[in-house]
């Protein structure tokens, strides 16, 4: 998620030691899943950020 569509990124196993390459399909895969949550999460109920929010800090602007 944290690079490009086509990059890879490399990470070393904190108590292994051992290098671990994702790639592009691995980046994919986690965006599949993370959309899975997100359809869970509003098909449970709409998502709305709640009651008594702060005004825009320009609030002229949002009328």
């Amino acid at each position: 998620m944290c690079a490009g569509p086509h990059s890879e990124v490399r990470a070393v196993g904190p108590t292994t030691g051992k290098h671990q390459v994702y790639g592009p399909a691995d980046r994919i895969e986690v965006l599949v899943q993370a959309g899975k949550h997100l359809a869970r999460a509003e098909a449970g109920s709409p998502l709305w950020p709640g009651d008594g929010l702060l005004p825009p800090i320009n609030s002229a602007e949002a009328d």
